[in-house]
């Protein structure tokens, strides 16, 4: 519920750029639905969406550039 209220704060502004840290954790599968749904909304509108994460996160549709760091370098970077 956290999470969700802090999403839509994130979104009560109409902000260009949306930058989320680790907006999944501990999310269920029902909110983690409703989460994706409301990012592809937001990505379809032309907001940078810009998700910072630990984990692996299925985000088929939602990402476009993937960046992946270790000890603050980044070590990857691919267009998806």
């Amino acid at each position: 519920m956290r999470q969700r209220l802090a999403l839509a704060q994130a979104f009560m502004e109409n902000p260009d750029v949306i930058l989320l840290d680790e907006p999944f954790n501990g999310v269920d599968d029902e909110n983690l639905a409703v989460v994706y749904k409301v990012l592809e909304e937001e990505k379809k509108k032309g907001k940078l969406i810009i998700i910072a994460s630990h984990v692996k996160i299925p985000t088929a549709g939602l990402v476009t550039k993937e960046i992946r760091m270790s000890d603050g370098k980044v070590i990857e970077c691919r267009n998806i």
